[in-house]
């Protein structure tokens, strides 16, 4: 099935899968929308990476949201940008967690590129610190690999 419409994973363990998504933001010069993660964040403190976040997930364990979604809804909430269109979600990672309560699950991280967006973006939350439009040929030393990866599968 498409990874648009899961609503469950769980691997044979019943470990949980926890998936997470980002989005390649590109205005009409070629700048790359990236937000840096404040220093007091649990994810990736200091980093810039592609606006995104996790899928929320009921009081049952089930996945309350498609995948298209959430990206769409973290990315409001991160930037404040609206994305109208996306392409379809590319699986660009995915690593066992190693520790802490998911300890035994897998994350999953998938990134659409926005076809069509409304705004130019501002912080808009706490879990962020900076917000740029970064020139595709000056991006930041240090970038998420993830979003490193997304922007060269997405970014050509």
């Amino acid at each position: 099935q498409p990874y648009n419409k899961i609503t469950l994973m769980q691997n044979q363990n019943n470990f949980p899968h926890i998936p997470s998504g980002r989005c390649l933001i590109a205005n009409e010069q070629g700048e790359i929308l990236m937000v840096r993660r404040s220093d007091t964040s649990n994810n990736n403190p200091g980093q810039w990476e592609l606006p995104g976040g996790k899928i929320e997930v009921d009081d049952h364990g089930f996945y309350a949201e498609e995948i298209n979604q959430a990206i769409k809804r973290e990315v409001r909430e991160e930037t404040d940008v609206k994305v109208a269109e996306m392409s379809e979600p590319l699986l660009v990672e995915a690593h066992s967690i190693n520790d802490g309560p998911r300890k035994g699950g897998r994350s999953l991280t998938f990134v659409t590129r926005a076809q069509a967006y409304e705004g130019e973006g501002r912080v808009a939350d706490a879990e962020s610190s900076d917000l740029r439009w970064w020139p595709s040929g000056q991006l930041p030393s240090n970038v998420t690999q993830v979003s490193q990866l997304a922007i060269h599968r997405f970014f050509k």
